[in-house]
């Protein structure tokens, strides 16, 4: 399907204000391919402020199959926090791509998408939500480094000073020069949250001082989810380089707080294209 043009998202949006759930349909009858045929090529983009009554933010979530919806923004046991793309994503990007796309374009890359639907089987989701609607909530920051160091404070205060002392090293280097110090794939961690390698924040607090650089990065890794193309400057990098979203960071939100007309779950059919060595098999 080709990309719409900004004059099909205000068609599709229509001429006033929608709220949470009917934005969620239209986004759901978009990626079911439900497509109008008469798009007015004449409407002016219009801001999302003038399309939208609340700034809504969003997360790609997965869960264990497509029967459950997420409960949390992040369904890792102990997260306490996530990155969420805001409402520009939410008025453009959601509607420009296919889910495998999509997500490729918000910073997934290849090899963890094909994990999660390939080899655990779990199943995708768009949550959109009005964090506004929580009065009490902590304020969803940028996702720059200042903004991850700021929830290391509140969330892991006993690596917080860890963390701000190799925060100059990890900053400046990307996770393969981590890894060669570790001696094994960061990504590989992640698979087995029980394992030797997996760092989660009651391991990072038991090993002896001083902490090496590489398990502080593998700690960020495992635990806050800095992963390769995390770029520390409040945007999403995709796998070929190119500059994506804007990207925020947030607790791990439960979603029950927000009620059911601040906060919607969207399945997505994530469909993984065939790859070179997958040709080879046949």
């Amino acid at each position: 399907m080709a990309a719409p043009n900004d004059s099909y998202i205000v068609q599709g949006y229509g001429k006033h204000k929608k709220n949470i759930i009917e934005i969620a349909s239209f986004l759901r009858n978009f990626y079911e391919g439900n497509v109008p045929d008469n798009v007015d090529s004449h409407s002016e983009p219009r801001p999302w402020e003038e399309m939208i009554h609340h700034a809504i933010y969003g997360r790609i979530c997965t869960t264990s199959n497509a029967d459950n919806q997420p409960v949390k923004l992040s369904d890792q046991p102990n997260r306490k926090t996530a990155f969420v793309f805001g409402p520009g994503t939410v008025c453009s990007t959601l509607l420009q791509f296919q889910p495998y796309e999509m997500l490729l374009h918000l910073g997934f890359l290849p090899e963890y998408i094909k994990v999660k639907v390939v080899d655990q089987k779990k199943a995708f989701w768009v949550v959109l939500l009005y964090p506004d609607s929580i009065p009490q909530c902590t304020p969803i920051l940028p996702a720059t480094w200042d903004g991850v160091l700021k929830f290391v404070r509140r969330c892991y205060p006993d690596a917080f000073q860890i963390v701000k002392q190799h925060l100059y090293v990890m900053k400046n280097n990307p996770v393969e020069f981590f890894e060669a110090q570790a001696g094994f794939k960061f990504i590989d961690a992640l698979h087995n949250p029980g394992g030797p390698n997996f760092m989660s924040y009651a391991r990072f607090r038991t090993l002896p001082p001083p902490q090496l650089e590489w398990e502080t990065r593998l700690f960020l890794y495992c635990e806050v989810r800095i992963f390769e193309l995390f770029t520390g400057n409040g945007f999403t990098k995709r796998s070929d380089g190119i500059q994506g979203e804007k990207e925020y960071i947030c607790e791990n939100y439960e979603l029950t707080m927000f009620g059911d007309e601040n906060c919607v779950a969207i399945p997505l059919t994530v469909c993984i294209p065939p790859s070179n060595d997958d040709d080879n098999l046949e």
